[in-house]
């Protein structure tokens, strides 16, 4: 599902975006991904987080907590920011 897509969804049918945050990972963290995939993936969930925050008014440590989760769970050693 597209960022996007995640975050109308959420608005319109009270989808909660963190919950399907962790679902699409769930699904996808054991799949093969090059390095550029990962870093790829971060900087959408690093984007998705700051409209989480801004939009729909989530707590931007929660947000940390996930990505972080997903961030090691990656082997990426980043330093991540959510930009708002």
């Amino acid at each position: 599902m597209k960022i996007d897509n995640l975050i109308n969804s959420s608005k319109n049918s009270n989808i909660n975006p963190i919950s399907e945050i962790n679902k699409k990972w769930d699904n996808i963290k054991h799949n093969a991904l090059t390095k550029t995939k990962k870093e790829n993936l971060v900087e959408e969930l690093e984007k998705l987080c700051g409209v989480l925050i801004i939009g729909c008014k989530h707590q931007r440590e929660t947000l940390l907590d996930i990505l972080s989760k997903i961030v090691n769970d990656l082997g990426l050693d980043k330093v991540f920011h959510i930009k708002i």
